[in-house]
């Protein structure tokens, strides 16, 4: 049934509506910095770049200074509360369980490929139930370079032992797109993630799918 050898999927805004738990320890961080609370709608237009981009973006957006030694002083801070807040009130999208199912049922190689850091990573999928779906989990800490590097797809790809070109990449951002095509894989986006706040429709995939389930309409 598979088309593909291999999907390769992002996780927050793809696999997972993960924007209420960020935007909940996001807004613990400020307040504990005397800062302002920033809006759901102003978090998902923030994630797809990592912790630490998310935590400097939200600071800018006050005229808040970004020095280096303050960012990690927070980001230390985030991971911690982050980690034990991690699937409150995360949600896995509609159609993403059966549809994984399916596609792992037809002997395609499934991996997770997120700029998230690899070990939260792991720690949504097994407290949303999915980890068994993804023998391969890459996150942004685990290569030097990460997504819109090709590098990350390509190693997944590696560990899934599929060719680039007999692969699919599936995400919601530019970041995805960008590191598809660096890598010379196949991308379809979701329209529902977090496209930095842009219209996912303009940004170049192959194509736009309403949900995950419409994967299996192709192949």
């Amino acid at each position: 049934m598979s088309l593909y050898e291999a999907y390769l999927f992002d996780l927050d805004g793809t696999l997972v509506d993960s924007a209420p738990d960020l935007h909940a320890t996001l807004n613990v961080i400020l307040e504990e910095e005397g800062l302002a609370p920033v809006t759901l709608d102003a978090v998902r237009a923030f994630i797809g770049e990592g912790a630490r981009r998310l935590l400097e973006r939200s600071l800018e957006a006050q005229g808040e200074p970004t020095a280096p030694a303050r960012l990690d002083r927070l980001l230390e801070r985030y991971l911690s509360y982050y980690g034990s807040h991690i699937a409150d009130h995360s949600q896995v999208y509609p159609g993403v369980r059966e549809t994984l199912a399916a596609l792992q049922a037809a002997g395609a190689g499934l991996a997770v490929v997120t700029n998230k850091f690899e070990h939260l990573a792991h720690q949504v999928l097994e407290a949303l139930e999915l980890s068994p779906f993804f023998p391969v989990v890459l996150g942004g800490d685990s290569l030097p370079e990460r997504k819109p590097s090709a590098a990350p797809l390509l190693e997944a790809c590696a560990r899934l032992a599929a060719a680039p070109e007999a692969t699919l990449m599936v995400g919601d951002s530019r970041t995805d797109i960008a590191a598809a095509r660096a890598a010379k894989i196949s991308v379809l986006c979701v329209p529902y993630g977090y496209n930095h706040g842009e219209p996912i429709e303009a940004a170049g995939a192959d194509g736009v799918i309403p949900d995950l389930s419409a994967l299996l309409e192709r192949s």
